[in-house]
C-alpha cells in the first residue's frame, strides 16, 4: 500500500490538541532556498517540514557519531 502525501494526512499536532509551532525566521529561511532551487516563487508544505526537522535531524547526526573503535582504529566492525 502506497503512502499517502503530507498534504493529504491530518495535521498530528491539531489531533493531539496542541497548537501549531511557527517557523523561525531562519528556518524560513531555509524553506524560501529550496523553493527557489527548485523552480518555485515560494515554499510548499514539504519545503516548510523539510526545514522545520531540519536542526533536529543535524542534533540526532551529531549525537549518533560513529567512533573509531578503540583496538583496532576502524570506524566499524560491519555490524
Amino acid at each position: 500500500m502506497a503512502r499517502k502525501p503530507p498534504w493529504k494526512k491530518a495535521n498530528p499536532r491539531k489531533k493531539a490538541g496542541k497548537k501549531s509551532k511557527k517557523l523561525s525566521p531562519r528556518q524560513k529561511a531555509s524553506a524560501k532556498r529550496a523553493a527557489k532551487k527548485a523552480g518555485r516563487r515560494y515554499p510548499s508544505l514539504v519545503d516548510n517540514m523539510r526545514a522545520a526537522t531540519k536542526r533536529r535531524r543535524l542534533k540526532r547526526r551529531s549525537a549518533d557519531q560513529i567512533l573509531p573503535c578503540s583496538d583496532c582504529g576502524t570506524l566499524s566492525h560491519g555490524r
